[in-house]
């Protein structure tokens, strides 16, 4: 369980559920012994019963859930602060990356949480592989597009902090297409990076080395002509592959019968 989660009442009710589960079986047998013996009643031990000691459980849970407004009041009043604010994180495109705010990298997105106003976060974009970040959009909070990965900022508004990325296209074509025994390869890249493109069998046995993954190569367009003709391969079908450190590219290629 993430430290961040654990006192989150969710979690505290999967931990007392838990120990009700393990702790059950017994009960029966506990208050057939102790049954009405608790030196403090009405305070400690006030269940007679197993339907009784179910109840104190849901009561106990009832003041989990409804603790934490009081908490976050308590922490209002003792700093001072201005008020609570609703921050609500997300991302354009769906799933081209992850947002951390302070200490916190919410597991799916859109998601929101209670912050101070008077309490400055820092927010900050990851691309996933295939994406790059472009800007946070504007808001109440933001007075234009933020170009910066990681914003620092005082919320004094409830806002959506939305993350844009753009795709990062790294093309890749071969041809002919059936192929015999020669190919001739087109890639592009978006950005400068380290590059490899290799040749696949259909259950992903590799097969050659088309361009070394040790190969940094500039942002631009470029032309392999591969020779096939060594590899003696057999008529089907084949792959074949371009990767970066963030982004892979798979095509499907037919070896045709070479007269």
């Amino acid at each position: 369980m993430k430290q961040s989660y654990m006192f989150h009442p969710a979690a505290m009710e999967e931990s007392a559920y838990a120990m009700r589960d393990e702790m059950l079986p017994e009960m029966g047998r506990h208050f057939s012994r102790w049954g009405n013996t608790s030196p403090f009643p009405g305070f400690i031990g006030r269940a007679n019963n197993v339907p009784e000691w179910e109840a104190e459980i849901e009561n106990m849970l009832s003041f989990n859930d409804s603790r934490l407004v009081y908490a976050r009041n308590h922490i209002e009043e003792q700093f001072s602060l201005v008020k609570q604010v609703d921050v609500t994180l997300n991302v354009i495109p769906a799933g081209a990356g992850t947002i951390k705010i302070s200490t916190i990298t919410p597991e799916s997105l859109p998601w929101t949480g209670v912050y101070f106003d008077g309490v400055p976060v820092t927010i900050t974009a990851t691309a996933k592989p295939g994406y790059e970040f472009e800007y946070w959009a504007a808001n109440n909070n933001l007075a234009g597009n933020a170009v910066t990965r990681a914003i620092t900022l005082n919320v004094d508004s409830s806002d959506t902090f939305t993350a844009h990325f753009k795709v990062l296209e790294n093309n890749l074509s071969a041809y002919p297409n059936p192929f015999g025994n020669q190919l001739t390869v087109n890639y592009q890249l978006q950005e400068a990076a380290q590059v490899g493109i290799k040749l696949y069998t259909v259950m992903g046995q590799e097969i050659a080395e088309i361009v070394s993954p040790d190969s940094f190569k500039e942002a631009g367009s470029y032309t392999v002509n591969f020779d096939a003709n060594s590899l003696q391969l057999a008529q089907g079908v084949y792959f074949i592959e371009l990767r970066t450190k963030d982004y892979v590219k798979m095509i499907k290629l037919v070896k045709a019968k070479v007269n």
